[in-house]
């Protein structure tokens, strides 16, 4: 956990801030709250965040997948910002791989590189062999980071204090970012907490579109994990050079992220340029899991009815999904009434003008929650990074979102199918275990599902021009075709039910005059048996079958009369 420090205490850190914001010519604006030249103030805030180093440059990696903190000419300029500092000596980061591991190097690695093929802020990366033969990196923290963060977050508070008024004014709540960026910073120093992240994209992976590194062995502050061989994804010019399709790039990463947030719930909350590898095969290598997780399930639905709302423009069923989620209650209908009217606006204008960024106006609509103060729960803060990490890159790739509404659109909808959950696995685990109904049922199952992935790319696929009848026509016939089957099934039972309710009856007739007939002869035979034995005196057989007779029809009245009662 980061400690505060108090400002006396770190005073010669403080003074080094103030040295570079004069130099950048930043406190001036910092008091004022004004530029006429925003282009230029974004270059001289990147410059001086590259100069203050490595929480600096967190914070506008930060601030570069954060839409409800700053405007898009400032995260434009924050992607540029490259978290490369020196490194420090291999002789340190050994001393601490031993340390957390409690093993010399060679008993861990069949060998490893003493060169660093990644220095960053907070840890630096060693590529590596394992005696199994695997390719690996070796993270390792940096032995002053804490020190570090826990300097910088502390006059972060000192400025903040002295700009918090003037930045409220201007729509900014610094305390709240700060707050955001400290959680941010802890996650990023707990790797056991990124073992388990990766891990758990990993068991969700799209291996044909994405690729999530195993992770072998970890600790707190060193974490072993398998090596991907790739492009940085804001590296157009290499990708292009490198013969890979820059559109099935886009494509493969529009599909993992909007996947993992429909359908799984997972999100990656630091998805800036550094952290996404373009493999050869045009597949996306996604590192560095420290600020990522599971959406609560509220949050997941929220997404889905948002996107749907945009989708079939319905703008109150945007608003009501997000005070839904977050436990809301509208108090100022006034207020209320301005937002609605705002949104219906936006939602318009999307339409109108047929927009092929669907995204910016999602964000333009979450802008409009901010402007009228609807609050925003931490997870939704965090999980929406990914879109806007999306966003950035289509737009640095000179691609519109319109080709991928067809798949948001199929997704939203698959997701809201009743079977998606229920039937679906129910049928896929009758395949060839449970009769004819699954083994008829199940390919036409999977057919369906087929045909909604293969659709993704669909360019025809369009809501207000009917394309809604395309899909649907394809579950009405999967559920018409399970339903027919099912019924011809009930019908073929009831008639074997009949045959086999006649053939019983056949059986028994069979089996009880056999029954009688051995009765008779046996009977024929103990009455000879007896003449014998009593020497030709009859009478006392006659008392005696006729005594057992007696019996006999007594207790078939009481079985009778039991079986009555049962009825």
């Amino acid at each position: 956990m980061i400690k505060k420090r108090g400002a006396i205490r770190n005073l010669k850190r403080i003074l080094e801030i103030n040295r570079v914001l004069k130099k950048y010519k930043l406190r001036r604006f910092l008091i004022k709250r004004k530029t006429k030249d925003p282009e230029k103030l974004a270059i001289n805030l990147r410059k001086a965040f590259e100069e203050l180093g490595p929480v600096f440059i967190k914070l506008g990696q930060f601030l570069s997948i954060n839409y409800l903190v700053i405007p898009e000419i400032y995260r434009r300029e924050f992607e540029k910002l490259q978290d490369s500092v020196p490194p420090f000596p291999f002789s340190k980061a050994s001393q601490i791989i031993e340390s957390e591991f409690g093993k010399k190097l060679d008993d861990l690695f069949e060998k490893i590189e003493e060169k660093p093929i990644a220095a960053a802020s907070l840890s630096q990366v060693h590529r590596a062999k394992l005696h199994t033969g695997e390719i690996v990196v070796v993270k390792v923290q940096r032995p002053d980071a804490q020190e570090i963060i826990e300097k910088d977050l502390s006059a972060l508070h000192f400025f903040s204090n002295r700009a918090e008024g003037k930045l409220k004014k201007a729509g900014i709540d610094i305390k709240v970012i700060l707050k955001e960026l400290e959680e941010f910073l802890n996650a990023e120093l707990d790797f056991e907490q990124e073992a388990i992240h990766a891990d758990l994209f990993r068991r969700q992976e799209l291996s044909k579109y994405e690729k999530i590194p195993k992770v072998f062995f970890n600790t707190k502050k060193v974490l072993v994990e398998e090596y991907l061989n790739g492009i940085k994804i804001s590296d157009v010019s290499g990708i292009h050079k490198s013969g890979i399709d820059k559109e099935k790039v886009m494509e493969n990463l529009v599909k993992s992220i909007t996947y993992h947030m429909f359908y799984d719930g997972l999100f990656h909350g630091d998805l800036h340029p550094a952290n996404m590898l373009v493999l050869k095969d045009g597949r996306i290598g996604f590192i560095d899991f420290g600020v990522a997780g599971k959406m609560p399930e509220n949050i997941k639905q929220m997404y889905l009815s948002q996107y749907n709302s945009i989708f079939s423009n319905d703008p109150e069923k945007f608003i009501q999904a997000h005070l839904d989620a977050n436990n809301l209650k509208i108090k100022d209908v006034k207020k209320y009434k301005k937002l609605k009217a705002e949104m219906t606006v936006l939602f318009e204008d999307y339409y109108s003008k047929k927009s092929e960024r669907a995204f910016d106006y999602i964000f333009e609509a979450y802008n409009l929650l901010l402007k009228y103060k609807v609050p925003q729960k931490n997870e939704f803060l965090v999980s929406t990074r990914s879109t806007l990490a999306v966003n950035n890159l289509l737009k640095r790739y000179g691609l519109t979102d319109k080709r991928f509404e067809p798949l948001l659109k199929q997704m939203i909808m698959t997701q809201n199918l009743p079977f998606k959950d229920a039937i679906g696995p129910a049928i896929l685990e009758m395949d060839g275990k449970r009769g004819d109904v699954g083994k008829d049922v199940a390919p036409d199952f999977q057919k369906m599902l087929a045909g909604f992935q293969n659709g993704f790319g669909n360019q025809n696929f369009n809501l207000d021009k009917g394309g809604f009848i395309q899909p649907m026509m394809m579950v009405n016939g999967f559920m018409d075709n399970i339903g027919n089957r099912i019924s011809h099934v009930e019908t073929n039972i009831e008639d074997k039910l009949k045959k086999l309710e006649k053939r019983a009856v056949k059986v028994s007739k069979i089996f009880g005059w056999a029954f009688l007939s051995a009765l008779i002869i046996l009977g024929v035979v103990f009455y000879n048996r007896l003449v014998a034995i009593v020497n030709g005196n009859t009478l006392w057989i006659q008392i005696a079958i006729g005594i057992m007779a007696l019996l006999l029809l007594v207790d078939i009245m009481r079985l009778k009369v039991n079986g009555g009662d049962k009825k």
